[in-house]
Order: C-alpha cells, then sequence, then structure tokens
C-alpha cells in the first residue's frame, strides 16, 4: 500500500461493509501531532471521509492533540491518528 491514497482506502472499505451488510453509526477520531493545527481542516476532512463511506458528516467526530512536546509527535517527527467506530450488522 505505500504510497496509495488513503482516500482509495476508504472507498475500498465502504464497498466491504456494504457488501457485507454492515452500516457505520459513527466515528470518533483522534489525529495527535503538535503541526500543523487541526481544527481548520476538520470540516473538509468531515465531508471527504462522510462522501467515502456515505454516511452523515454528523456521525463523524475528529478532534486533535498534542503530546505536550512528548515522543516523535512531540518532537514533529510524525504524525498519529486513533479511530473508532460503532457499527451495525443488518441482516
Amino acid at each position: 500500500y505505500k504510497d496509495i491514497s488513503s482516500m482509495i482506502l476508504l472507498e475500498k472499505t465502504a464497498e466491504m461493509l456494504e457488501a457485507s451488510h454492515i452500516t457505520i453509526i459513527n466515528i470518533d477520531s483522534i489525529i495527535i501531532c503538535e503541526k500543523p493545527k487541526i481544527a481548520p481542516y476538520i470540516a473538509d476532512m468531515k465531508k471527504n471521509i462522510s462522501e467515502k463511506l456515505h454516511i452523515e458528516e454528523s456521525v463523524i467526530t475528529i478532534k486533535g492533540k498534542t503530546t505536550e512536546k512528548l515522543g516523535f509527535t512531540g518532537r514533529e517527527e510524525g504524525i498519529a491518528a486513533s479511530a473508532v467506530s460503532l457499527i451495525a450488522l443488518h441482516q
């Protein structure tokens, strides 16, 4: 998956979920970095994710956090992310 667009991976994930009759109820995500500040990008990120997953923007939460200069994210050597999703299986 080197150099693959995350939007392509998200589209494939949506296809797999739909084929399995699984609905996303909500997504809660955190982006961990010192820079850039995430707030200016949240609306666009939610829009892109909702379009690719065919869900409402209102069920997506994206938050930005820092590690207060600790670890590789604090040293600005990278960005980390964490997400959890509630899903429902429809038979």
